[in-house]
């Protein structure tokens, strides 16, 4: 291969990487996260440090809670409120409600960034 050819490869390799394949017509991948899918992957991420259940896929800018009947009497309940917000019930291993959880993610520059916490109650 000649000096030229190996340049000419070179340059054709190094503008696709650039353009991200733009030089085809093949649309820029997305490098950020857009702010629900961050939130839901730091939601999910203290959710599964604490051997809870994933969130709903479905987080929305709002404020949630949840009560819940125990099984053998009483209730649970939580609530969060934050930039994207999820309150769910947990199932203990017979199906039955072992609890709730509630999940929030705040991004505000005055606390240092983005910061996701979850609240439970167990029956």
């Amino acid at each position: 291969m000649t000096p030229q050819k190996s340049f000419l490869i070179v340059a054709i390799v190094a503008a696709l990487l650039v353009s991200g394949g733009m030089a085809f017509g093949y649309p820029q991948q997305r490098v950020a996260a857009a702010p629900e899918q961050r939130a839901l992957q730091a939601i999910n991420a203290k959710r599964a440090s604490m051997g809870l259940p994933l969130a709903n896929a479905g987080l929305k800018p709002r404020d949630c809670s949840i009560t819940k009947q125990c099984p053998g009497g009483g209730q649970v309940s939580c609530s969060a409120s934050g930039d994207f917000t999820d309150c769910g019930v947990l199932k203990d291993k017979h199906g039955n409600v072992g609890g709730v959880a509630c999940s929030r993610f705040t991004n505000t520059s005055a606390n240092g960034g983005e910061q996701a916490t979850v609240n439970q109650s167990k029956c």
